[in-house]
């Protein structure tokens, strides 16, 4: 017969194992929209930026194979009122078509956290979630979220989406795919980054 702490332990056991599977069918991490020599807000171009992602991120066919976006998250400002809010505003169009809202809990160095967050809430379980946050960061969230050695975000583009996809067994693969929705952008990858197909 066995024991109270060994059935407690069991227990702990299951539920354990049951939040490390409650991962995400997709991760996509962008960048904010364009920015302007000073202040903390998008520019009009940004702004441009932020409207043009809903529908791509709804009715693109290369982002909803797997299927629509339920959960927004964007970098926290910080505590200083000068702080970029650039991250909430250019994901709020997307998350008004949704009729959702921007979840933004953790700032931008506490990527470990937000990773965290996603990878073992049963609430995000085979679910499609869009983050945006600061370029400097992103290839730490990117690590976080279990990507092996993924490049830095270029500081001169605002175009570029990190895809993260997960298997079954936890396993992620990453590439990298354009946006392609501003005049002007890109048609390339930089070089070294991984395209998806």
């Amino acid at each position: 017969m066995m024991s109270w702490k060994g059935c407690i332990a069991a227990v702990l056991l299951v539920l354990g194992n049951a939040s490390l599977s409650a991962l995400p069918k997709q991760v996509f991490i962008i960048r904010h929209g364009e920015k302007p020599a000073e202040g903390n807000q998008l520019n009009e171009q940004g702004w441009e930026r932020a409207y043009a992602l809903a529908p791509f991120f709804l009715l693109d066919p290369a982002v909803t194979q797997l299927g629509v976006v339920s959960a927004i998250f964007a970098q926290k400002p910080g505590k200083s009122s000068t702080s970029s809010v650039r991250p909430i505003q250019t994901v709020t169009p997307l998350a008004h078509a949704l009729g959702a809202s921007v979840k933004s809990p953790y700032r931008k160095d506490d990527v470990q956290s937000l990773a965290n967050l996603v990878l073992r809430n049963a609430n995000y379980d085979e679910k499609i979630v869009v983050v945006c946050w600061a370029h400097q960061a992103i290839a730490s969230l990117a690590t976080a979220f279990g990507v092996a050695s993924p490049p830095a975000y270029p500081e001169d583009r605002f175009d570029l989406i990190y895809q993260l996809t997960y298997d079954s067994s936890g396993s992620v693969t990453f590439c990298v795919r354009l946006q392609e929705l501003m005049f002007g952008d890109p048609t390339t990858l930089p070089g070294g980054f991984p395209s998806c197909p």
